[in-house]
């Protein structure tokens, strides 16, 4: 998942501010989009490139930003939330295809689900390791797991 440091979200931040002065972008409030151009309006194909290029010259933890990473990072996020709060599968996926802007019969959502169709994997396979092994972890092992699936 994509993480804001405290310092990048401060930036984030006075950017939305400074992006609501209508005079200095008219039509941004009519826009959803975080990035708009000097009118206020949604950024081109290649506006958007150079903005993800500056962000990953400018900021070393921006390394691998794109918008792909931000589809699979929104994503992950509403799979998430949506384990959290007991969502159906089927609202999930209507809200994916929506969001994402899929066809209504588009499977594709179902790709964003299997990162964490592994993580509850893995930490399942963990929690019935440890139960054979009296709740120890083989040093070996317990270096190379992810924190997310840490028990």
């Amino acid at each position: 998942m994509l993480i804001l440091t405290q310092s990048l979200s401060e930036i984030l931040n006075s950017w939305l501010a400074d992006r609501a002065n209508r005079g200095r972008f008219p039509l941004s409030h009519k826009s959803h989009y975080i990035f708009v151009n000097e009118s206020g309006r949604e950024l081109s194909l290649r506006a958007a490139r150079d903005v993800f290029l500056r962000l990953r010259t400018v900021f070393d933890e921006l390394d691998n930003l794109s918008s792909h990473v931000l589809r699979h990072d929104m994503n992950d996020r509403l799979v998430e939330q949506a384990g959290e709060d007991g969502t159906s599968v089927e609202e999930l996926m209507e809200d994916m295809i929506y969001l994402n802007g899929y066809s209504d019969e588009s499977l594709t959502p179902l790709n964003y689900t299997k990162r964490s169709r592994r993580l509850r994997a893995n930490k399942r396979i963990l929690e019935a390791v440890m139960d054979l092994r009296g709740g120890v972890i083989h040093p070996a092992v317990d270096e190379h797991l992810p924190q997310a699936v840490s028990v």
